[in-house]
């Protein structure tokens, strides 16, 4: 073959490569086949730059990330070009290496300073490093080469809202609102902007706002009310929407978002702990391991006989069986790293007490923002086509507080929040008299902003409770139980408020197998690898093996610094 000839083929199998690709944003399996043709241009056309980008392309949206910065290290070899560095950047990006997203990103403005996108990606990857200055500054300009993308106008406003700056942040979503009046995601961080300004008023009206446009795609209260057949038309359509919404307001002023609340505990059995963070052989001589992941547990397998039953008592609805097509699953968490009462409840080995761990996790687990079906921030991409493995890795999970309420005198009483002396414990040298007082003074605002939080869920239960007590006639309480179900198992008894839980709560269909799974007698939804996310681990007073537990974690070469702790709280061996 002639080197014309190989030229023609290889544009050939360029373009067959370029459709298949396309058609892999509809169906995965067309990925292979793209790669398939590029990697035959590359063998006719071993310097041709493009081929090695666009088969990067392919592996990022396949979610390999890896076999993708080597394409597109070639690709800048072979044509060192702002292209080529903005998609090396991203992938870095995707893979949550920010300090090379950065470096590439910050060459390919240098290569195009006009390159819109690249402003924008650099100032994400900025934030997720958490360097909220030069994150402004790269959306800022963002914004100035495009003044009429409401997405740039929401990340910038994400920057600021990060730097504890809201009436800037609050001015962004001003202007993402008015290029898009039905952006739902500004309007749900301009809510929790002003919610931080304790500004509640505008932020339930955000709020209210945000959840009324994601209705039409929110899946659950389609099915509930397609189950029972009541239609936009039937009388008592619009009274179940509004309760929906107020449900979800008073969620999304549960979610846990105050700068104080750094880090959140996961009471459980050693055994589990061993499960989750240490790697297990599964292919003898293969030399393949992993870890399990982390599961959020049906909530048929509370400890509480009063779960998801409180709540309604207290809104005088009767109670109802829940539809059994939906469930919820959930994952509990304390405030308190370090709580003698959790150690002798959770975990136990043989029914001894204060036998088991506690798991450490950071907020980098969990969604900063609690938005529903939409996404934190927006990159330069048409749709993630990442494998369900690799979207399974990225995803993350709202976390709430949960409500305490006294069923005797049907008050809410509390919302879980960290108690004092977590305050302290989380500086560890010696503080001075000067430091002490800045303490104190840090622990009287965050009870002045828990306790003005506090006030604002108690009002808005109250007009839910008046809203379903004044149309009685027109609904059921059936539907109304079922509606609720988001809200329902973030309330508990008031018997349950030292544990100072926040939980996240996942609603979904029993029937969907690629997500829900049934082993035996238990039926859970798995997230991720936490290892990642663990900082601290808390062995209880009578919990043995720490140190061999440690050297586990080194021999399988894990090397992130989880600072080992046996707890020294006083309980009769």
């Amino acid at each position: 073959m002639n080197d014309e000839e190989k030229q023609k083929q290889a544009r050939e199998y360029f373009q067959q490569g370029n459709a298949y690709y396309y058609e892999g944003y509809y169906d995965k399996d067309y990925y292979d086949k793209a790669i398939e043709c590029y990697n035959k241009v590359i063998d006719l056309k071993p310097n041709y730059a493009v081929a090695y980008n666009n088969r990067g392309n392919v592996y990022r949206d396949k979610g390999e990330y890896d076999e993708a910065i080597k394409d597109y290290e070639k690709a800048i070899k072979l044509k060192p070009d702002a292209v080529a560095y903005s998609n090396i950047g991203y992938a870095y990006y995707k893979k949550g290496d920010y300090d090379n997203a950065v470096k590439a990103l910050k060459k390919t403005t240098e290569l195009d300073p006009n390159y819109e996108w690249a402003y924008n990606n650099l100032g994400i990857a900025y934030y997720k490093k958490g360097d909220y200055d030069n994150a402004v500054k790269a959306l800022k300009k963002t914004t100035e080469l495009n003044p009429d993308s409401e997405l740039a106008y929401n990340n910038l406003g994400y920057a600021y809202y990060k730097k504890d700056d809201y009436d800037n942040a609050i001015e962004c979503y001003n202007k993402a609102i008015k290029l898009k009046p039905d952006d739902a995601v500004a309007y749900y961080n301009r809510g929790t902007a002003y919610k931080n300004k304790c500004k509640y008023k505008k932020a339930i009206e955000d709020y209210e706002k945000a959840i009324d446009i994601e209705l039409k795609n929110d899946k659950y209260f389609s099915y509930i009310m397609n189950k029972y057949k009541v239609g936009e038309n039937v009388p008592g359509y619009d009274i179940y929407k509004q309760i929906y919404i107020s449900s979800n307001i008073i969620k999304q002023l549960l979610h846990v978002n105050n700068n104080e609340e750094k880090i959140f505990a996961h009471y459980t059995q050693k055994d589990t702990a061993d499960k989750l963070l240490i790697e297990k052989r599964i292919e003898e001589g293969k030399g393949k391991s992993e870890v399990s992941p982390f599961r959020l547990n049906t909530i048929l397998t509370s400890n509480d006989p009063t779960e998801g039953e409180v709540v309604l008592e207290y809104l005088g609805l009767e109670k109802e069986e829940p539809d059994r097509d939906y469930q919820a699953f959930i994952a509990c968490f304390t405030f308190d790293p370090e709580c003698l009462n959790q150690f002798r409840l959770y975990g136990k080995e043989q029914g001894q007490e204060a036998t088991g761990v506690s798991l450490v996790f950071n907020k980098n687990f969990f969604a900063e923002e609690a938005m529903g079906v939409v996404s934190e921030d927006y990159t330069d991409k048409r749709d993630d086509k990442s494998t369900a493995k690799q979207i399974k890795e990225n995803e993350k999970y709202s976390l709430y507080r949960c409500i305490y309420i006294d069923g005797e005198t049907k008050q809410i009483i509390s919302l879980g929040h960290k108690d004092d002396y977590t305050f302290f414990r989380d500086k560890k040298d010696k503080l001075n008299a000067k430091e002490d007082k800045e303490i104190w003074k840090k622990i009287d605002r965050y009870k002045e902003n828990i306790n003005k939080n506090l006030q604002v869920v108690r009002i808005e239960f109250d007009k839910l409770k008046e809203l379903i007590s004044n149309n009685k006639s027109a609904i059921e309480d059936k539907i109304v139980c079922d509606l609720l179900i988001h809200l329902r198992y973030l309330v508990k008894h008031i018997a349950f408020k030292e544990e100072q839980e926040c939980r996240i709560v996942k609603v979904e269909k029993l029937n969907n197998h690629d997500n829900v799974k049934l082993i035996g007698n238990k039926m859970f939804i798995e997230t991720k690898d936490i290892r990642k996310f663990i900082d601290k681990i808390y062995f209880a007073p009578n919990a043995a093996g720490m140190e061999f537990f440690q050297e586990q974690m080194v021999y399988n070469g894990f090397n992130k610094d989880i600072q080992f702790y046996q707890c020294k709280h006083p309980i009769r061996l």
